[in-house]
């Protein structure tokens, strides 16, 4: 691994990072990922630009991270340079070890809109796009501030206990998928490739594929093949020996693991069987909602009903238990579930 391009680690070795999912990778899951995964590398939920501008109040709080969740990455989704260029610079306020740009999202309102994988489409502009971000993080290292937001930020640094260090580096990042509605991969890789982030992120899916059908890994080789930065490989990766496979098969820098995840935080371990029992799931399940319920109270905690489903997922007898927990909508409710 290059020290230059992942400073954060000073490490010489391919990395584990937690995918940003949006509606799952929230702090609470953050921290339970981190203590029982032990990934290298995190993300946060994507958050819109233009609305972390806008609402800045509201919308920060999808950037809530904690010191022992680095290194952490805040990403970032939209299409107007403009909002990328604040939105960045107010991530590196926030202390934030990278930026990561989403141009991946498969949700159709969003991409139909020009962001996420709709920048695909638009080359021209997701080059802009990543080169106003480095703009931001070179702006905020010599100096620059956005005045206008920082109460806020002040605000929830203290409530975050976060104490935000000047001197530090800060990557650009990109994760995006192999093309639009077909592989489009050298291409598309050696167009991101000549903006110069840091590294990319690259789900083995197209657009139209969504997250149906199997990820094409072929096309995560290539991207390697054609890119002289450090490719992190996303896709169908569900257990400790696909993580392995792909690190054979594509010779990628690092694999990234999303969904499989959800219910399973352990899962980038090799030793897995200790968490692998009802009572074990149990423990930590209940141990997020504890989290879950301290940095976000319980207005919304229908949010948890999905993944306490996946904790339960395939054990025995537990239909009339998922049933159960699917309609929870406090953290008493799950602890009588459970108890």
């Amino acid at each position: 691994m290059n020290k230059h391009i992942f400073p954060f680690f000073n490490l010489n070795k391919r990395i584990l990072a937690l995918a940003p999912m949006d509606g799952y990778t929230d702090c609470a899951f953050r921290t339970v990922v981190k203590k029982y995964g032990k990934p290298d590398l995190m993300f946060t939920e994507f958050v819109n630009c233009q609305g972390l501008l806008i609402a800045t109040d509201r919308l920060i709080e999808i950037l809530r991270y904690t010191e022992n969740q680095r290194p952490i990455i805040a990403q970032l989704f939209g299409h107007e340079v403009e909002f990328f260029y604040k939105a960045a610079l107010l991530v590196c306020e926030l202390g934030f070890d990278g930026v990561d740009i989403n141009m991946g999202c498969p949700a159709r309102d969003i991409a139909s809109r020009g962001s996420g994988a709709g920048l695909i489409k638009t080359p021209d502009l997701a080059l802009q796009i990543i080169q106003t971000v480095k703009r931001a993080l070179a702006d905020y290292k010599s100096g620059k501030t956005l005045p206008l937001y920082q109460d806020v930020k002040n605000k929830k640094l203290k409530l975050w206990k976060i104490k935000v260090q000047k001197k530090r580096e800060i990557t650009v990042s990109v994760k995006t998928r192999i093309g639009y509605e077909k592989d489009s991969t050298s291409e598309w890789i050696k167009t991101l490739v000549s903006a110069k982030p840091d590294f990319i992120s690259l789900h083995a899916r197209t657009f139209k594929q969504g997250y149906k059908g199997k990820a094409f890994w072929e096309a995560i080789k290539k991207a390697v093949t054609v890119s002289p930065l450090p490719v992190i490989g996303n896709g169908d990766v569900g257990c400790f020996d696909d993580i392995q496979r792909l690190f054979k098969e594509t010779n990628c820098a690092g694999v990234m693991i999303g969904r499989a995840a959800v219910g399973k935080p352990w899962i980038f371990q090799k030793q897995i069987e200790k968490y692998s029992s009802f009572p074990e799931a149990k423990k930590i399940a209940l141990e997020q909602v504890k989290i879950y319920v301290l940095y976000k109270g319980e207005k919304k905690f229908h949010e948890m009903r999905k993944q306490l489903l996946a904790y339960f997922k395939g054990f025995p007898k537990s239909k009339s238990l998922r049933i159960k927990l699917s309609q929870v909508s406090c953290a008493q409710d799950v602890l009588s579930i459970l108890k």
